[in-house]
């Protein structure tokens, strides 16, 4: 049975740590994942009742995780992009074959 979704006051008497935590997990990209933290917690509140922090520092975590891995998959794929943009010289060619 899930419980009561947190209210927006109690969400907000945490931000400040929270946006510590962020900070410390993705640096410049901390106010998205607060935001999108108090969103899932909007959306699916705690199952169990308890102290919020802890739970919210484990759903931080998860979108901070989320967050770095579509970054390094968008790096990755701009990279590619960007190398295949590239044309070899005949040098190039010739060392590729040899």
């Amino acid at each position: 049975m899930a419980g009561s979704a947190p209210t927006a006051d109690e969400l907000l008497a945490h931000t400040e740590w929270l946006t510590h935590l962020a900070r410390a997990l993705v640096g410049d990209a901390a106010d998205d994942v607060v935001q999108d933290t108090y969103e899932v917690a909007l959306r699916k509140p705690p199952k169990r009742e308890g102290p919020l922090r802890p739970w919210l520092g484990g759903v931080a975590r998860n979108v901070a995780r989320m967050a770095a891995r579509g970054r390094v998959r968008r790096e990755r794929r701009e990279e590619q992009t960007h190398a295949a943009d590239e044309v070899p010289s005949p040098e190039q060619l010739v060392a590729r074959v040899e």
